[in-house]
């Protein structure tokens, strides 16, 4: 007997959520005569996504709400310092508006050892996604880092990378890497890696992160390079 698949009333509320909040700003739009919403309009509804239970959503969707979500995203990540949860959802996501402002952004964050680590890791994956050409020298330096949840984050990110010297550099690390969650994720990261070689479809650009880490024990292996 077949079981019928689970509902997950998180994805029905973000659904749910995105089609009000852009049913808001086609009112607003309507309302003010003018041809597009405004960016109060837009503000709510990027907020009301970022506040939502499990906001996965890609740039396609991002650009309809309007011309300014990503100067809208930044806001988010740069708000508090560092960035609170909503900020850290802003910073995933920007992954899809793959910018100077984006990359500056991002790098500061990965770049600052006062980030909280959970924060660096998502900006690695954002580097990553957003330029997989250009984040290759980033990315790659922090395959060699003290702390190892900052290895993990980066083995996970060059899924996304795309540099002919990318699988070699995995493969010569996965040999000398002590930590098997490291390891794991050097895994992943080859399998996508060939899997995009062999005509299969590229990570997704706003969905492929590492998992949420809290530290323990092992994150006290250090900080920074």
């Amino acid at each position: 007997m077949t079981s019928r698949p689970r509902h997950d009333p998180s994805l029905a509320a973000l659904a749910t959520v995105f089609t009000l909040a852009l049913a808001v700003v086609a009112h607003d739009a309507a309302a003010a005569g003018s041809p597009g919403p405004s960016r109060a309009a837009q503000k709510r509804v990027v907020w009301a996504l970022l506040k939502a239970p499990h906001p996965r959503i890609d740039g396609t969707k991002l650009q309809r709400i309007g011309p300014d979500v990503q100067s809208i995203l930044t806001e988010a990540i740069t708000s508090h310092v560092p960035p609170d949860q909503a900020g850290r959802r802003a910073l995933s996501l920007i992954a899809w508006f793959p910018t100077q402002q984006t990359w500056s952004v991002a790098l500061a964050l990965l770049e600052d050892t006062r980030t909280p680590t959970e924060t660096r890791r998502i900006a690695v994956g954002t580097l990553a996604r957003a330029f997989p050409r250009r984040a290759w020298p980033v990315v790659e330096r922090y395959l060699s880092d003290r702390d190892i949840f900052l290895r993990e984050a980066a083995a996970y990110a060059m899924a996304h990378i795309d540099h002919p010297g990318a699988e070699g550099r995995l493969v010569d690390l996965l040999d000398r890497e002590p930590e098997i969650a490291v390891r794991d994720a050097m895994v992943a990261g080859l399998a996508a890696m060939r899997a995009r070689e062999n005509g299969g479809d590229s990570a997704d650009r706003g969905t492929a992160t590492p998992p949420t880490r809290k530290r323990g024990r092992a994150g006290r292996a250090g900080k920074g390079r």
